[in-house]
C-alpha cells in the first residue's frame, strides 16, 4: 500500500498551506538501491492510480517527495509528501493517455500522433506521417530496446 497522510488539521490551513500529520520515514532520496527497489513498482502503481483512476494527482513526485515507512507501519510501504503542486486530469484527457499508451505499446505510431494531438501536446495541423517517423526514431531504442541504459 502507499500511503498519503490522512490526517489534515484544517485548523492550521489557509489558501495556501496544508497542515498533515507528521511522517516517519526515510526520504527516498537518502536510501541506498536495494531499499528504493522494491518501492519502485509501489509509487509507480501510485502514480498511475493517481493519474488514470482518481484524476487529482501529486505534480511534484520526485524522491525527496517519498518516504520509506518503517517497516511494519500499518498504513503502507511509502508516503508522498509535500502536496504543493497538484493538478487534475479531465475523464476525456484520461482516456487519450490511456490510448496513447496502447498505441504507443502496439507501435501504433500514427494513431499515437493521433492521440498527442488530442491531448495538446501537437497542434491539429501536425504532418502525421512526418511526425509518427520521428516518434518512431526517438521512442523505439528507448522503449522497446532499453535505450542502452545500464542497471
Amino acid at each position: 500500500l502507499a500511503l498519503v497522510p490522512r490526517k489534515v488539521y484544517h485548523e492550521y490551513c489557509g489558501q495556501r498551506l496544508l497542515v498533515t500529520e507528521w511522517i516517519e520515514g526515510e526520504k527516498l532520496t537518502d536510501g541506498t538501491p536495494e531499499m528504493i527497489q522494491p518501492l519502485v513498482a509501489l509509487g509507480v502503481r501510485a502514480f498511475l492510480t493517481q493519474l488514470l483512476d482518481v484524476g487529482t494527482f501529486h505534480a511534484d513526485p520526485h524522491p525527496g517527495n517519498l518516504m520509506k515507512l518503517p517497516d511494519g507501519d500499518p498504513r503502507g510501504k511509502l508516503a508522498l509528501i509535500d502536496f504543493g503542486l497538484i493538478s487534475e486530469i479531465s475523464p476525456t484527457d484520461r482516456e487519450h493517455i490511456i490510448a496513447a499508451v496502447v498505441h504507443l505499446r502496439h507501435r501504433s505510431w500514427e494513431a499515437l500522433v493521433g492521440d498527442l494531438v488530442r491531448l495538446r501536446f501537437l497542434p491539429e495541423n501536425v504532418a502525421v506521417a512526418e511526425t509518427a517517423r520521428v516518434l518512431q526514431r526517438i521512442l523505439e531504442p528507448y522503449v522497446f530496446q532499453g535505450g542502452g541504459a545500464v542497471a
